[in-house]
């Protein structure tokens, strides 16, 4: 009988690759830091989209395309209307829709704690013509997203209620409750091209979800990517019986590049620790961007914007300049459009990354 050896390297390379990719709840608490900025970006419209498959890959969804785009607060809970209802929130998320002469706040109250990355509920309030229309959403218990650490074949199902409140210049006009049963697979692993071209490593989880409202069942079916810098693209399935794998008709996909922008004085302090240079925003742009970018010691600086072949087009910033969080406009009125490269050289620390103009 021959014996089979397998060299202890080679299943250490073995493990290696499996768990390549691992996001941690420290991960996703940096990406939602108090007084950050996330800016989301969504396809509503029904789109073909190659989700790639199972196991170790690269999903490329360079250039695709977005119709809404919204800003997102990260604020502490107990700052928002609704603090007291969901008082188990660790973050609240607050995002602003003007549509015409109407506004909308969204509120997302959001649980990161103890392993778990949780939705505790949502608060909607629109202001239409002369009325006021509230929605509650509470969540019970709340709706898990990520359990920590995130790895290569995890899997975990979660069931919950939402019960959804809605209100009409103060008078309750309707309330339903909802079952929802959600299994997830990590089954994927690999590089992930995000719409705006930056290239990161993720996981890829599989979502089959069941909603069930008055005796009728909903199933859903969508593709969640996750980066270890809080960045993600989810896609949902148009049809919930698609393939796992290859090209899908989606309903919707949305994403956001992670890191946040941060907004407040003690924030940005409290990042300057580390080099890193930032996702220029908006990408694309048409005629002005901004880049933000920290040094943790007093360094000589260099940004420059060069075209695809390499050739200087902007010299940004070339000086010395202290730790710190630094932040550069850079104005492509006198460009044609296209992919241009922006890279960062301070000390030893050297970091390129892509934007593009559309004009």
């Amino acid at each position: 009988m021959k014996r089979i050896v397998i060299s202890l390297t080679f299943l250490l390379f073995i493990l290696t690759i499996q768990s390549q990719t691992v996001v941690t709840q420290a991960d996703i608490e940096n990406h939602l830091q108090i007084g950050n900025v996330i800016v989301n970006f969504s396809d509503t419209l029904e789109s073909s989209v190659d989700i790639g498959a199972p196991g170790e890959n690269t999903w490329d969804f360079e250039n695709h395309p977005f119709h809404l785009e919204f800003e997102v607060d990260i604020v502490d809970p107990g700052s928002t209307p609704e603090s007291d209802l969901f008082s188990s929130a660790t973050h609240a998320l607050i995002t602003n829709y003007d549509v015409g002469q109407n506004e909308a706040i969204l509120y997302t109250y959001l649980i990161v704690e103890d392993g778990n990355y949780s939705e505790d509920g949502l608060y909607f309030i629109a202001e239409v013509s002369s009325s006021t229309s509230e929605t509650t959403i509470e969540i019970d218990p709340p709706g898990n997203i990520l359990r920590f650490p995130v790895n290569y074949q995890d899997s975990w199902t979660t069931t919950h209620t939402k019960i959804t409140t809605t209100e009409l210049n103060g008078v309750p006009i309707s309330n339903t409750e909802a079952e929802e049963t959600s299994s997830k697979l990590v089954d994927g692993y690999g590089t992930i091209v995000l719409p705006d071209g930056t290239i990161e490593e993720a996981l890829r989880i599989k979502i089959e979800a069941e909603r069930t409202v008055n005796g009728d069942t909903e199933e859903i079916l969508s593709f969640m990517y996750i980066t270890r810098s809080g960045a993600s693209l989810t896609a949902v399935a148009d049809d919930p019986n698609e393939s796992d794998n290859g090209v899908i008709q989606t309903e919707q996909v949305n994403w956001n590049y992670g890191n946040g922008l941060p907004t407040s004085i003690d924030q940005l302090e409290i990042l300057a620790t580390d080099y890193f240079l930032a996702q220029n925003y908006p990408n694309p742009f048409n005629p002005t961007t901004t880049i933000r970018y920290s040094i943790p010691e007093d360094s000589h600086v260099s940004l420059k914007v060069f075209d695809v072949l390499g050739k200087e087009v902007a010299v940004l910033v070339n000086q010395d300049q202290k730790a710190g969080i630094y932040t550069s406009n850079f104005n492509a009125s006198n460009l044609t459009s296209g992919i241009y490269f922006y890279s960062l050289t301070a000390n030893n620390f050297t970091a390129t990354k892509k934007l593009m103009l559309v004009k």
